[in-house]
This record gives C-alpha cells, structure tokens and sequence, in this order.
C-alpha cells in the first residue's frame, strides 16, 4: 500500500503522502499486543494498527483523496488518519520502556507489558521503539540529501523488520514463499482498485468544510460560510471545479 500510494503522489494524482518503510514492526506488533478497545493515539506513520484493526483499503484511499467517503472529508492532509471506531485518535506522547522497534517478537512483548503495567498501575508509560525510517520523511522530501544510499540500502535489506519476521515463520513452517507472492499479488490489485475508485469518487460539498465540529453553527462560522459562498461566485475561474458548492 505505502509503495502504491507513494507512486500515486509522484504521478500527480495525491497531493502528498508520508511511508513507514521500515517501521512495520511497530505497527503490527503493537496492534497485535492490544486489545482491539485500546485507545491509541497515533503519529502519521502508524496506518499498519488500522489496518490490523479493520481500517479497509479503501479507507486508507478516500482518506489520502479527500473525497467525500473520506473520514475527514478532506479537512486534513492525506495520511492524518482516524477512527472512532476502532478508537484511533488522530496524532499525540509519560515511565519509559524501550525495545529493538524492527524486532516484531520484542514489539510485541514490550507492548504487551505495557499495557499491564498501564492497566495495573493505573499510569501512561511511553514505549520508546528504536528503530529507521526508511522511506524519505515525505513526498516533499529527498533524503538522499542527507543520508546515504548505503546507510538506507542497509537498513532495507539487512535490517528489514519484514524480512526477520519471515525469517522466523518461514523457519517456524509458518509461511512460505508461494505464500509471500500470492499474498503481495492480491494485496496489489487491491490497493490499485482502490485508488482508482477514491481517485474518481466525489468530493465532499462546501458546507463540510464547517460541519462535524458543533451541533449548531456558530453565527462566526454562518457568517464565514456566506462570505466563502460569496467569493468563489465571484471568482469561480479559482476555485477547484470539482467540489459541490
């Protein structure tokens, strides 16, 4: 999905995009360690306890897209994912733990005492994950200008949380590499439908842009609302064609 999405934002068709690459270990692992009615609260570059919880492909798409179907309805930047349902707060940081962050195994186990001790002792802990990013910090990013393509290539390959996690099942009898090609061929197709659908799908109309904050609009923001509505009539040439006013 980070590697479709990422080309999606080069070719144009996002608007910008952040990667994990590198830092799987602690997405799945911690999602992994908690129960589903854990409260999270999230940075940008953790959509793998989504996904662990239930967040659809799709999800993730009408998200980056802005469209209508979106949670947000485009009222953020892509990638600033959440979910009330799966208690997923948008972006946040108390005791510390800390843990090899591209072991998956440690993640898991550290988290898991975590939440114990948070449970038991009634007190936040904050679990600091050692871990690279490896992707760059963003579409809007080259990191190459800071870093080498050595150090990056290294932490890809031989440090990959992914390829030691398969390492061990495939060592276990767990996994296999028909597996892995089946898995990432379907995955693929996937992600690439629903790009292709979010990429088509409506926007959401103008009077989102106020919605969804107060149960009655505030005389400020009817006043705001108005003095948009009134601008983009007259200046309609400026405005994106596509949003429903």
């Amino acid at each position: 999905m980070d590697t479709i999405f990422y080309e999606a934002q080069r070719q144009g068709r996002l608007s910008f995009y952040l990667t994990s690459t590198g830092e799987e270990a602690i997405n799945i692992a911690t999602a992994a360690a908690l129960s589903p009615h854990d409260i999270i609260l999230p940075q940008y570059r953790e959509p793998g306890i989504l996904l662990w919880r239930g967040f659809t492909i799709e999800e993730f798409a009408n998200q980056c897209f802005g469209n209508k179907d979106g949670h947000g309805k485009g009222r953020q930047m892509p990638i600033h994912y959440g979910s009330k349902q799966l208690n997923f707060f948008t972006v946040s940081s108390p005791i510390a733990i800390r843990v090899d962050g591209n072991d998956a195994l440690a993640v898991y186990t550290a988290i898991r005492a975590a939440r114990e001790m948070v449970i038991r002792e009634q007190k936040p802990i904050l679990v600091e994950a050692l871990t690279y990013r490896v992707g760059h910090h963003s579409t809007s990013d080259d990191s190459t200008k800071y870093r080498s393509l050595s150090e990056i290539e290294h932490w890809r390959t031989v440090r990959n949380p992914m390829t030691r996690f398969r390492n061990w099942a495939q060592t276990n009898g767990w996994w296999s590499d028909e597996e892995e090609i089946e898995l990432r061929s379907s995955i693929r197709k996937q992600v690439l439908n629903a790009i292709q659908v979010a990429e088509k799908t409506e926007k959401p109309s103008l009077e989102d842009l106020f919605s969804d904050v107060y149960e009655k609009l505030p005389s400020n923001l009817e006043e705001q609302e108005k003095s948009l509505r009134q601008t983009i009539k007259r200046h309609h040439q400026d405005f994106p064609a596509d949003v429903p006013v």
